[in-house]
């Protein structure tokens, strides 16, 4: 039967004379079948191993509580990893020989003995007790002289202190003193030359450097650091010098002429620097005479342009009748005009939080806070006008469109108006007006349509002038407008212009609970008295006509008859003594007799059946007559 893998068992599986089962299921624990694994496999028991185990392609071998050590093949390279603490120990009882499958040594190390390099299973290096040996065509008798064809990648002597390293892949060479407080030093002819402490100082000329450079050759108190000279007959010297005067120590530039030594033009003196003084007062102390301090002047037909300082100012200035002007990459940046206005070739860049000042009490303020902060235009005094005079121009405002642009969300079209004309303020298409702080009233106009929208509250239109009207109007279907209707606060009363159209279902509802409503469901009108009442038509003639008003159907006259139509022609009606009938009564059923001369009846009630006509002549008393045939 064929290896199978631990990980793979999962559940009961019979195949062939194994029956076994590995895994934890209620009380059941590991149990294969020990007849077959008896010694063949790995001993579940314990014992020796007596049968070599196969582990397939990424299948890991784990070794150590928390899988230190990791063992497997990737289909195509072989691995030991140390995953774990600690370090990784290959030890042999005498020797430990690195080779490859077919017998060619890469590397031997003998207990007490050399290790040996290989190459093409040729013996290259080897070392011994006396250090190194390398062998080859190229053997070597003076190996610093190899150093660039052997080591391309780069080499290393040292100890676990300090030593010499050279890295070819980053071009560099360490020299490393190793302990604390050592230095590395450089002799020649027996004497100090250079040294470098673990101070990061470094010393020429002495071998404890006081300084991140210290450069000394000592001549009296001046320690002479850098000179150039220029042999010749006036013998140009300039020298940087430090000297060392009633405990101050200072940097100078000295220039002898000669053999002529002048005093010092250019002194550093413990931080600080001077020109013209030996003994400089502040970070730059400028010397001179004169109450100027320092002057650059150019002549040109006796007018004068300068730049100068004086004890209190400084001064620059342009020759008589032309501007100042400053200049960078020899383009003039900033023009001041004889007339003090300034022009500037950029762009004036303000820092954060700084302001732009206008007035003489900065009555005009414009900055930005910087980030998100915003920009702001401040005014203290008066009124802030912002103007355009260009000629049919405008002011135009404009944000961010909501996608990376800006666009423009309403300007003051000054193309627009006339001289005494009205001046237009233009909201582009699909602009919204937003009010309230959540844009509670909308107005806006989008897809050629306006709309007044409110989201929170009652929508109030007011007119508080008195006795003046809010005034509805459209077009009037011939190119002009007219009103519609109008809130009359005059006549205080609603008063329609024009027709009121209520589609199907929609009703028209009078009084407070809409208890009279009028209204068309698509098949039929109606006037419902829906409420407590009466209904109640008043008139003083009262007509019911049929839709074309060519017919009378019902006509009532106040104080005189109300008369019935059929087809237009009259067939009922009142009279102050009863009614008035034209043509015949048809009665299309058969009432139900009285049962008796003294049943229940109201004066003037008339019944008829198949063979009598009763008549009320009385309360509850009947009189009849009989009818026959002929």
């Amino acid at each position: 039967m064929a290896n199978i893998k631990f990980s793979a068992f999962t559940q009961k599986v019979v195949l062939g004379d194994v029956d076994f089962l590995v895994g934890y299921t209620g009380a059941d624990n590991v149990r294969v079948a020990p007849s077959v694994f008896s010694g063949i496999y790995l001993p579940l028991a314990g014992g020796d191993m007596v049968g070599p185990t196969t582990h397939g392609d990424t299948v890991h071998s784990y070794w150590g509580n928390s899988n230190d050590i990791d063992i497997f093949h990737d289909g195509a390279n072989s691995y030991i990893d140390d995953r774990g603490t600690g370090r990784l120990s290959i030890r042999a009882s005498s020797s430990m020989w690195l080779r490859t499958y077919a017998n060619e040594d890469y590397i031997k190390m003998t207990e007490g003995g050399s290790v040996e390099l290989y190459y093409d299973n040729v013996k290259k290096f080897e070392t011994a007790s006396t250090g190194i040996v390398i062998s080859g065509t190229n053997a070597l008798n003076s190996i610093e002289s190899y150093f660039d064809g052997l080591f391309t990648s780069g080499f290393k002597f040292s100890d676990l202190n300090g030593g010499i390293w050279y890295d070819a892949s980053l071009d560099d060479l360490t020299l490393n003193a190793g302990h604390v407080n050592s230095q590395i030093i450089l002799n020649s002819g027996g004497v100090t030359t250079m040294t470098l402490d673990a101070s990061q100082n470094v010393g020429i000329g002495t071998a404890s450097p006081l300084a991140n450079l210290d450069v000394s050759n000592t001549a009296g108190t001046t320690y002479q650091q850098w000179s150039y000279d220029n042999p010749g007959a006036n013998d140009y010297n300039l020298t940087l010098s430090e000297t060392v005067t009633a405990g101050n120590v200072r940097f100078c530039f000295n220039q002898r002429n000669a053999g002529t030594t002048h005093s010092d033009v250019l002194v550093f003196n413990q931080g600080q620097i001077g020109i013209g003084t030996d003994d400089p007062a502040s970070i730059l102390h400028l010397a001179a005479a004169a109450a100027t301090v320092f002057r650059v002047e150019e002549t040109t037909n006796n007018a004068t342009a300068a730049m100068y300082a004086t004890a209190t100012d400084l001064w620059m200035g342009a020759i008589t009748n032309h501007p100042l002007k400053i200049l960078t990459n020899d383009v003039t940046a900033i023009t001041i005009d004889t007339s003090q206005d300034a022009t500037f070739a950029g762009d004036v860049h303000i820092a954060d939080a700084k302001k732009l000042l206008c007035g003489l009490s900065n009555d005009l303020q414009l900055w930005h806070a910087g980030g998100v902060g915003g920009s702001y235009i401040d005014n203290y005094v008066g009124n802030l006008y912002i103007n355009n005079y260009a000629n049919d121009a405008d002011i135009v405002f404009a944000s961010d469109d909501g996608s990376g642009g800006v666009r423009t969300y309403l300007y003051l079209d000054g193309s627009q108006a006339a001289p005494g004309d009205a001046c237009w303020t233009i909201w582009p298409d699909n602009s919204r007006i937003g009010i309230g702080d959540s844009k509670d009233l909308q107005i806006h106009h989008e897809l050629g349509h306006n709309y007044i929208t409110q989201t929170v509250g009652n929508l109030y239109i007011n007119n508080t002038a008195n006795d003046k009207d809010i005034i509805f109007q459209s077009d009037d279907g011939v190119g002009g407008i007219t009103e519609y209707f109008r809130v009359d606060g005059g006549a205080v009363k609603t008063i329609a212009s024009k027709n009121f159209a209520f589609l199907d279902d929609v009703k028209a509802e009078f009084g407070d609970s809409g208890d009279l409503q009028i209204y068309h469901d698509a098949s039929n009108s109606y006037i419902s008295d829906t409420g407590t009442g009466s209904l109640i038509v008043m008139a003083t003639n009262w007509n019911l006509n049929n839709s074309a008003n060519t017919q009378n159907m019902m006509v009532a006259v106040d104080g005189g008859a109300v008369s019935l139509f059929n087809a237009g022609v009259q067939k009922f009606q009142t009279s102050s003594t009863g009614v008035i009938i034209a043509g015949q009564i048809q009665l299309s059923a058969l009432n139900t007799a009285p049962a008796s001369a003294g049943a229940a009846g109201t004066l003037g009630e008339i019944r008829y059946t198949a063979d009598y006509i009763y008549v009320c002549t009385a309360t509850n008393t009947w009189k009849r007559t009989a009818i026959s045939t002929w």
